[in-house]
């Protein structure tokens, strides 16, 4: 038997059969036994857990203490190696990485073993940021976790495998601010008499200062973390000091001792013993403190100083999977991002002020970025900097840098992911800066990508926007790039065609493609007409494709008629149910 996976639980996750099934794909491909540890599942659940998922269910009265309810599943494993996971995460794709270690010879050249862990920061959003979880051991007569939270695997054989697979996680998307409070009262207890028996530890200060971060409770942080820096001066010889280091900062910049952070933080800098993950952190925090406080030159110069260490430290993966707690992802690309975008908005802040002169820095910096590691917060915080700098800025220059410009926006609209931002962003500019989104908007006459991120928003969401009182918005922005027409006359077709009769429907959509063809033989080139041209935006291959099957159900074509529904649903999604009514009818 080579795996043995261990679960704890208590029967109130609402992922526990997502973990249960995650567990038993794994155990269908490597020879093994699952364990559960009942800490107080209900009845109901421990039965079920029985009957579909194992016999091997342990009682475990709880006692406060992880690493005692881990050991005493441990205890009974009977496999080569130990697998623990927690009830309220599970495999999303079979972990392939993982189980391939397991099959194969490469286990016995480790004694651990980590996967990731995707940490989500609520059930909607999808946005979440990971860290490494050392889950697995070879079972061996001394391995067995310790602390009564937070607790870690202890043995003699630390040769740790790291592999990329990850859980999902949703136990820190708490429900509300109370329960938020009362996971962090619980762990901060814990912690606390975890202290109280080992006070030398420093596993424990490093738990605790980031949950007393977490929680805002400065005065806390800051007297934890300074006691924690003497004790390891005393019994540490200066090292292991960086996550406390990165505490009293933090404390100190949070209560408004902003010089004396500073002071502290140059002298960790120069300190040898302060490992280049807290250096890094220093930079991280500092840079966001400064552009929050419009310190925005200092703030680019932080962000390089933290890029300096990243290019620096970016392949140690050993110093990532360690990092402390409060560090978070310091050194992973997605922080990385998060920094450029900071820079991108600090230099973009000193163009609209006129205190820079870089243009094409800023637009080189936003194509590095990659955007698809930041939250929609974060990309928001940015394309509102970009945007806010007055659009003659970026003209006063080269036809280059104009054009690049043109083209950051519309690859914007393009992404998925910002082109919502981008309208949130949009309408701010109309609330506070009509000039200013008059003179982008002008600028996007006729764009695909604006006109094509418009027809995108699915018609229900179109009404709502307009019955939450969003319509003054939308419509100086369709009138705005030439579209209102057209746009006025989809949503008539939409909201009345699936009640009209086919001589009425039929008129209303051979207006719609007169209407749609005329304005685009007006601004755009001839071979924007042509099949393969991807010049034209969506309602205009919709009306292109449309015409076409008019012609073909005139004339009775049944297969044509088919082949060019298919080519409008495709352009426009939403004229579905519209189109089969017309054929049906």
């Amino acid at each position: 038997m080579i795996l043995s996976i261990s679960i704890l639980s208590n029967g109130k996750s609402e992922d526990l059969w997502k973990c249960l099934e995650s567990a038993k794909k794994i155990l269908k491909r490597v020879p093994g036994e699952l364990i559960v540890t009942d800490t107080g599942c209900p009845k109901d659940i421990r039965e079920r857990i029985e009957r579909s998922y194992t016999d091997r269910v342990i009682d475990f009265t709880w006692c406060n203490d992880f690493a005692a309810a881990r050991n005493a599943g441990m205890k009974i494993c009977k496999g080569e190696w130990f697998m623990a996971m927690d009830d309220d995460e599970w495999f999303e794709r079979e972990p392939e990485e993982l189980i391939a270690f397991l099959l194969s010879d490469e286990r016995n050249n480790y004694g651990i073993a980590a996967y990731q862990v995707k940490n989500y920061f609520d059930r909607t959003s999808g946005e979440g940021g990971f860290s490494w979880a050392t889950r697995l051991c070879r079972l061996t007569d001394d391995a067995h976790y310790h602390g009564v939270v937070h607790e870690y695997i202890q043995t003699l054989d630390t040769r740790c495998k790291l592999i990329y697979d990850y859980v999902e996680h949703y136990g820190y998307a708490y429900a509300d601010e109370e329960e938020k409070k009362a996971h962090a009262k619980r762990n901060q207890t814990l912690l606390l008499e975890a202290i109280r028996r080992e006070p030398n530890d420093v596993q424990w200060r490093s738990q605790l200062i980031a949950d007393y971060h977490d929680m805002k409770m400065y005065q806390e942080l800051l007297d934890l973390s300074r006691e924690s820096l003497i004790i390891c001066d005393t019994h540490y010889d200066g090292q292991a000091k960086g996550p406390f280091a990165v505490g009293e900062f933090l404390a100190l910049l949070e209560t408004d001792r902003v010089e004396e952070a500073k002071a502290r933080m140059k002298l960790y800098l120069s300190d040898a013993n302060v490992e280049p993950l807290a250096k890094a952190a220093l930079w991280d925090h500092l840079s966001e403190w400064q552009l929050n406080h419009d310190e925005n030159q200092a703030c680019i110069e932080s962000v390089e100083e933290y890029l300096r260490i990243w290019q620096a430290h970016k392949s140690d993966i050993k110093e990532n999977y360690q990092a402390a707690p409060i560090y978070g992802e310091v050194l992973t690309d997605r922080v990385k991002h998060v920094l450029l975008g900071r820079k991108v908005a600090a230099n973009c802040r000193l163009l609209a002020d006129c205190c820079a002169e870089d243009v094409k820095s800023v637009l080189d910096t936003c194509a590095e970025i990659n955007w698809q590691l930041l939250a929609e917060y974060q990309i928001g915080g940015v394309l509102q900097e970009v945007m806010a700098v007055p659009v003659g800025v970026f003209f006063d220059n080269t036809d280059d840098i104009g054009e690049a410009y043109v083209a950051f926006i519309d690859s914007c609209l393009e992404d998925d992911k910002r082109s919502g931002v981008f309208f949130a962003c949009l309408e701010h500019l109309y609330e506070e800066n009509t000039k200013q989104l008059n003179d982008i908007i002008g600028l996007l006459q006729g764009s695909k990508a604006l006109i094509n991120a418009i027809l995108e928003i699915p018609f229900a969401s179109w009404v709502k926007l307009y019955e939450d009182g969003n319509g003054e918005f939308w419509d100086a922005m369709i009138a705005g790039v030439g579209i209102a027409e057209q746009i006025a006359a989809r949503d008539v077709i939409l909201s009345e065609g699936v009640q009209a009769d086919h001589a009425g429907l039929q008129g209303a959509l051979i207006q719609y493609v007169q209407l749609v063809m005329g304005y685009y033989q007006k601004v755009l080139p001839a071979e924007a007409f042509t099949p393969d041209s991807n010049l034209m935006p969506r309602d205009g291959k919709f009306a292109m494709h449309l015409g076409q099957l008019l012609m073909a159900e005139s004339s009775q074509d049944a297969e044509k008629v088919t082949v060019e529904l298919k080519a409008c649903v495709q352009a426009l999604p939403d004229m579905k149910d519209v189109l089969l009514h017309y054929l049906k009818a």
